[in-house]
C-alpha cells in the first residue's frame, strides 16, 4: 500500500503543465493516470467507488464560461478603421 501511495505521489511530483516540450494531451493523460490510481486506492481502502459527479462548489463555479477580454488597443484600432471608412 505504501509503495502505491509513493508511486502516485511521484506521478504528481512529475506532473508538468503543457509547453513546448509537453503537449496538452500528455498532461491530461498524466492527470488521468493519477486520478484512476487514486480511485483504485480509494476503492480498496473503503470498499466502494468514489462518485464521479462529486465536485466541490468552487470547481463547478470555475467551469462556467466567461467572456474573453478584448484588449483596449483592438477596440481603439477598430474605432479608427471605422472612422477611416466613413
Amino acid at each position: 500500500m505504501a509503495e502505491r501511495v509513493a508511486a502516485l505521489v511521484g506521478l504528481a511530483d512529475n506532473l508538468r503543465m503543457p509547453g513546448h516540450r509537453r503537449s496538452a494531451e500528455e498532461c491530461m493523460a498524466a492527470q488521468d493516470e493519477i486520478r484512476s490510481g487514486l480511485r483504485r486506492l480509494h476503492r480498496e481502502l473503503t470498499g466502494q467507488d468514489l462518485p464521479r459527479s462529486a465536485r466541490p462548489a468552487h470547481d463547478t463555479a470555475s467551469l462556467r464560461h466567461t467572456g474573453l477580454q478584448v484588449p483596449a488597443a483592438l477596440i481603439r484600432d477598430r474605432a479608427r478603421r471605422l472612422r477611416a471608412r466613413a
